[in-house]
Order: structure tokens, then C-alpha cells, then sequence
């Protein structure tokens, strides 16, 4: 089976990874969700507003067995991205823009989530069918397995130089 996204990667953790939140300033909007999720989606977000809701309708459409977070840090949207994420059940993180780096904001989602996987997903991507979630994560049923990343597929409405 092949799974198709523009961007998308997995990590499994330990079960004894400690994963205190430190770092910048994070302003949070919703509460967590305290039980322990199977997967945790971890979505950064900036100026989204185009893709952010084609991207979480994909994400909440998945037939994924298991418990579901979906973690989402904006880092300074002027747009409507936070009005659209706000419509979904997600835990929503404000970050300052200043505060953004790449490397450390994903390593704040990380030590937000509940999850045993780590999926982390580009805003503007989009899973390509309801069992994306599913078939990424099957491959962690071989334990030699650590990481999994799907396929990436350029949107229909795509520059020519993010199709070629």
C-alpha cells in the first residue's frame, strides 16, 4: 500500500521518554487531552488559513484504530488559520514569532504530546485517503523499525518546481 502526503514523518518513543515542556513562551487555547493517545499528530502552523482545514478534515477522517491528539503551534498567524484550527478538536498552541525555530518547535510539540507515535505533519499537506494514519504506522509492527515517512506528492495547484 502506498501512502501519499506532501509531508509527513513518524517517530515511536521509548515508553520511559521523559518529555517536559520547556522552552519559549507557549499560550495555550485548549486543553490536553489527558488519556494516553496511540498517535499524536504535531502540526506547525503560520499564515495556514488555505490549507489548514482541507488538512485537518483529512486528519479527523482517518479510520485509525487507536486514540488520535492532533497538536497544532501557530507561530504568529495574522490570517484566519486560528479561527479555522479553532473549529476542530485540537490542542491549539500560540507561539511567538520571534520564537519560532524549526528544530525547537517540533521538538515542543513533541514534549506536549501523549502519544506513543509522533507523526508530525506540514500544515499545508494532505493525507491522501482515510487509511494514511493507519498504514504509516503498521510498519512499526516490525520492531527494527524507528522512523517511517510517507510519500510526497506535490498538490494539483502546485508550482511547476514542487512537481518536478
Amino acid at each position: 500500500m502506498t501512502t501519499q502526503t506532501r509531508l509527513a514523518s513518524v517517530v515511536r518513543l521509548a515508553p520511559t521518554t521523559a518529555r517536559p515542556v520547556s522552552g519559549p513562551q507557549v499560550e495555550k487555547h485548549a486543553q490536553p487531552t489527558p488519556a494516553r493517545a496511540a498517535a499524536s499528530v504535531l502540526i506547525l502552523t503560520k499564515n495556514e488559513a488555505r490549507n489548514i482545514g482541507q488538512c485537518l478534515d483529512a486528519v479527523f477522517s482517518q479510520d485509525f484504530p487507536g486514540r488520535t491528539e492532533v497538536i497544532l503551534i501557530d507561530s504568529g498567524s495574522s490570517d484566519q488559520t486560528l479561527k479555522i484550527a479553532g473549529g476542530y478538536p485540537v490542542q491549539l498552541y500560540r507561539l511567538a514569532a520571534e520564537s519560532f525555530h524549526h528544530a525547537r518547535t517540533r521538538n515542543l510539540a513533541a514534549e506536549l504530546a501523549h502519544g506513543e507515535y509522533l507523526v508530525y505533519l506540514a500544515a499545508d499537506a494532505l493525507p491522501c485517503s482515510p487509511s494514511w494514519l493507519s498504514a504509516l504506522l503498521h510498519n512499526f509492527e516490525d520492531s527494527a523499525v524507528g522512523a517511517v515517512y510517507g510519500r510526497h506528492l506535490p498538490r494539483p495547484d502546485a508550482s511547476i518546481e514542487r512537481r518536478s
